[in-house]
């Protein structure tokens, strides 16, 4: 008995130290995400009693618990979890950028192939110090 006390204590007063908050994910404070993916972020209290409030922007979110679900807008937004239980509070913050993926343009009088096979290699010749341009079958290199 005197050692449950003994360990149910240290457990407070560790708990009171450091926080609640365990774990998170995604586990880095900076993540950079595509615009438009869906990226799911969630944090590891102790106790599991807590009460969570999310914001984004500043802007408290509604219907949230444990983890919450975003889908990414461009620029940079900050994402703050606060959790409270009767010893200590709690809050875990991550900066999402979101950025637009490159776009190959071709030009005005060509058009840009998705997953195509190339139908040449570029490669040097050392010799010559020239770049040469190897055609290429379904097969490998041709003579």
């Amino acid at each position: 008995m005197k050692n449950s006390f003994v360990f149910l204590i240290t457990a407070v007063i560790t708990t009171m130290m450091s926080g609640c908050i365990l774990s998170k994910i995604p586990d880095h404070d900076a993540v950079t995400v595509i615009l438009g993916e869906q990226i799911t972020f969630s944090v590891k209290v102790y106790p599991s009693n807590e009460i969570y409030t999310w914001t984004l922007d500043g802007a408290t979110l509604s219907n949230t618990g444990k983890s919450f679900v975003y889908i990414v807008q461009e620029g940079k937004h900050t994402l703050t979890v606060k959790t409270v239980h009767a010893l200590v509070a709690d809050k875990q913050t991550w900066n999402i950028y979101g950025h637009i993926p490159p776009v190959a343009n071709a030009g005005g009088d060509e058009s840009v192939a998705i997953d195509s096979t190339p139908k040449f290699l570029w490669g040097s010749d050392s010799t010559h110090r020239r770049s040469i341009l190897f055609p290429m079958s379904g097969s490998g290199m041709t003579d």
